[in-house]
């Protein structure tokens, strides 16, 4: 469960860098269409793992599903010539603990976490 715990806590720490994409945007890096998708991504992730949390199975789903989204609509970050070596970095950082933030939130873990107590 502890687990569990830690890897929501990473995509809430991510959506809400997500959330704040779009004040922090100059309007080129990100495009501000994107910094507006992202910052949407990061409210359902926000959401999602509020209800993950609490032991909703779709909140889980949806939590991945949108940090997913999140990491591969910043890959174009790492391959763009004008972008700074900063912004690479952190792009670079947040897709590795994406990576990481899913296996820790992985079904077979929730699946355990989540299930009722069997009477004896």
């Amino acid at each position: 469960m502890k687990t569990i715990r830690t890897g929501l806590v990473l995509a809430i720490l991510l959506g809400l860098s997500d959330v704040l994409s779009v004040l922090i945007t100059d309007g080129e890096h990100p495009p501000r269409g994107v910094a507006i998708a992202t910052t949407v991504l990061g409210v359902v992730t926000l959401a999602a793992a509020v209800l993950a949390w609490r032991g909703n199975r779709t909140g889980f789903t949806i939590t991945a599903v949108t940090r997913v989204i999140s990491a591969l609509s910043a890959v174009p970050a790492l391959i763009v010539d004008d972008v700074t070596a900063g912004i690479r970095i952190v792009t670079a950082m947040s897709i590795a603990l994406t990576a990481v933030l899913l296996v820790l939130i992985r079904p077979s873990r929730y699946r355990s976490a989540t299930a009722p107590a069997h009477a004896s």
